[in-house]
């Protein structure tokens, strides 16, 4: 049997046990709804994600669709802040030759920085006056309130408790193999 052939039938086999999973559990979910009325599913308490919400799509549209003005000048405002939104083209155009490339540099620096002070500093010397750019950093989706992933405090613990363990075993590894070739 040739490598090719061995790992294709592994895939397979990952394939099915997932979908064997996946079918068994929701099996053993029910999940009703009622004119608009939200089900959640029960969870563990060890299971570090919240319970999934089942609403209406006719629901959710609805206030998705009142939501949307104040949702959208709430980004229309942090692109502002972060970006100059002037219309500058040059005379060149993209290759097709359809759409105008814009001109200069368009993220905005902090108030009384230039581009050649802080090219000057050093990154320690950015990160200490919360100086670098706003526009470089991650845009939060507009109905992401926090801005960003979000992890539970346990599930934080654990990578942090993995990783320190990968380092410790690392670093033992390294030690038992210059003691030994001493």
């Amino acid at each position: 049997m040739s490598c090719f052939t061995h790992r294709f039938n592994i895939e397979r086999f990952i394939a099915l046990a997932i979908a064997l999973a996946t079918a068994s559990f929701s099996s053993q979910q029910a999940v009703g709804q009622e004119d608009g009325e939200k089900k959640t599913l029960s969870r563990p308490e060890t299971q570090t994600y919240m319970p999934t919400i089942y609403e209406d799509f006719d629901v959710v549209r609805a206030k998705d669709s009142a939501m949307k003005a104040e949702a959208m000048s709430g980004q229309q405002m942090l692109l502002e802040n972060r970006y100059d939104l002037w219309d500058m083209p040059l005379q060149s155009k993209m290759a097709t030759g359809r759409k105008a490339v814009q001109e200069g540099v368009r993220v905005k620096l902090a108030e009384g920085v230039t581009w050649e002070k802080l090219g000057s500093m050093t990154p320690d010397e950015i990160r200490q006056q919360n100086l670098f750019p706003a526009g470089f950093r991650p845009l939060p989706h507009a109905k992401h309130a926090t801005g960003g992933m979000v992890f539970p405090k346990t599930q934080i613990e654990k990578i942090s408790m993995a990783i320190m363990l990968r380092r410790l075993r690392r670093e033992s590894i390294c030690l038992i193999a210059l003691t030994r070739f001493r």
